[in-house]
């Protein structure tokens, strides 16, 4: 799996995919991580079209007791493409949408 952080400038997307497409024929998936600590990351997400997002410590790590980091959790998961997109945090465990339903 190759990995494309918030911290990955990318200049121009159609490059990139034509760089990934052989690779991802052969089985290579496409992660976006750090989702969350900036907002190119969002950007990543729409132009790359990720197989995985992993959204980033620094808003799970309070989405239990802080409903604004909830909020955005679900905002994000919300936000990530249709499947087969999965969408990790940064524990490594799946993100359901359901468990952030208000």
């Amino acid at each position: 799996m190759l990995e494309l952080s918030e911290h990955d400038q990318v200049d121009d997307y159609p490059a990139l995919e034509g760089t990934l497409a052989p690779l991802r024929r052969r089985g290579m998936r496409l992660a976006i991580d750090d989702v969350g600590a900036g907002f190119s990351s969002l950007r990543h997400i729409v132009m790359a079209d990720p197989d995985v997002i992993k959204m980033d410590r620094s808003i799970v790590s309070g989405v239990d007791s802080d409903p604004m980091l909830a909020r955005l959790a679900q905002s994000l998961v919300e936000f990530a493409p249709p499947a087969p997109a999965a969408v990790l945090v940064g524990t490594g465990t799946v993100l359901a949408p359901a468990p952030l339903t208000a």
